[in-house]
């Protein structure tokens, strides 16, 4: 009985992280990262803690801040480590195809700052519950169908531009029609993010930008402060605006690793900002609906589907029918997995399924 306790695997402990840091005994090395792998979180948190310039004398000062003034966040003293080790391969990891400026090195090694949503959610949002895995709308999912729509296109596109080269020119008149109001729409230009579709704001916004909270780190060096007294600027919470798509890219990864809570929280944040935004709408519709709020993610979808930039509108209208159909809305749900079936797009044989 006592082996097996002994070959159960643990994890990480703080002072195993501080180990790994400071010793250069290969030995003790890889046994730390074998039971680094009891897990993802365990994994990435030692990747993290090996990028970031956080000093241990930082992480004492933040578990006095806790320990003393603040009962709610006590528990946060014992894995903050492992958020800010999460945080950094968050903010190292750039995607190719954002377009982004790579990172500078002393860029890299700056002490990483925590937004609340990191910490503490909104009640509203805590206390939702989520799907069974099994029933979610998982990020690879949504992955896979991005992809499978775009060789589509592009092979509509080429087969089109065929047939227009080999057809004679006709001049037809155009039959006589009853005037019908036609919402204007765009497609915007479209980046990935954790290889996920987003609308690049960047083009069609002036500086757009986030106001968040954070965690502010810096404060006087535990060094230079007086034993057992806690410096009142050392640790405070601070009003900042971030560049819109530095925003967006944190919550995109967030999304694609399957932590809907997070992901809906910081959504939200950019709907305060932004209240049409494409990018929120869809995602945070997804996230509701992973998290068993159907009918929020009814009213987010219809708004994504009825935006001026038609670049999520397929999308939004098939994942609406399936909020109402979750949601046991089946007249309407009927009803637009109808008008998908007869428009022949990507999701039409989908909706078929899903009417029979």
């Amino acid at each position: 009985m006592n082996s097996m306790k002994q070959n159960k695997p643990v994890g990480l402990s703080r002072e195993d992280l501080q180990k790994y840091r400071n010793t250069s005994d290969e030995k003790v090395r890889n046994a730390i990262e074998k039971r680094s792998m009891v897990d993802d979180f365990h994994s990435d948190a030692l990747e993290g803690w090996s990028d970031t310039a956080l000093s241990e004398d930082n992480l004492r000062r933040i578990d006095k801040k806790f320990t003393g003034k603040n009962y709610l966040l006590l528990y946060i003293t014992g894995t903050m480590i492992l958020v800010i080790g999460l945080l950094s391969i968050l903010l190292l990891n750039r995607n190719a195809q954002t377009g982004l400026a790579t990172a500078t090195t002393s860029e890299q090694t700056k002490i990483r700052n925590l937004e609340r949503t990191d910490i503490v959610l909104p009640p509203s949002i805590e206390e939702m519950e989520e799907l069974p895995k099994s029933k979610q709308i998982k990020a690879l999912t949504v992955i896979r169908e991005f992809e499978e729509q775009r060789v589509i296109n592009e092979q509509e596109s080429s087969k089109s531009e065929e047939v227009v080269t080999d057809l004679p020119i006709h001049t037809i008149e155009s039959p006589q029609r009853p005037e019908k109001t036609v919402r204007e729409t765009i497609f915007g230009k479209e980046i990935y993010l954790s290889d996920l579709k987003v609308l690049d704001y960047r083009a069609y916004r002036s500086k757009p930008s986030i106001q968040t909270t954070q965690l502010d780190l810096t404060g006087t060096p535990a060094d230079q402060s007086e034993p057992g007294k806690i410096q009142e600027d050392e640790f405070t919470w601070k009003t900042v605006d971030i560049p819109y798509i530095d925003y967006l890219e944190k919550s995109m990864y967030i999304f694609a690793r399957g932590n809907n809570k997070k992901a809906l929280a910081r959504f939200e944040e950019i709907l305060k900002t932004y209240p049409d935004d494409v990018n929120a709408l869809f995602y945070s519709g997804l996230c509701y609906y992973n998290l068993n709020e159907f009918e929020k993610a009814t009213i987010v979808f219809e708004k994504c589907a009825e935006s001026r930039y038609s670049n999520f509108s397929e999308e939004a209208f098939w994942y609406l029918a399936k909020s109402l159909f979750a949601g046991n809305d089946l007249e309407r749900a009927k009803q637009i997995l109808a008008e998908i079936r007869d428009g022949g797009g990507y999701y039409s044989k989908q909706a078929e399924k899903l009417l029979k």
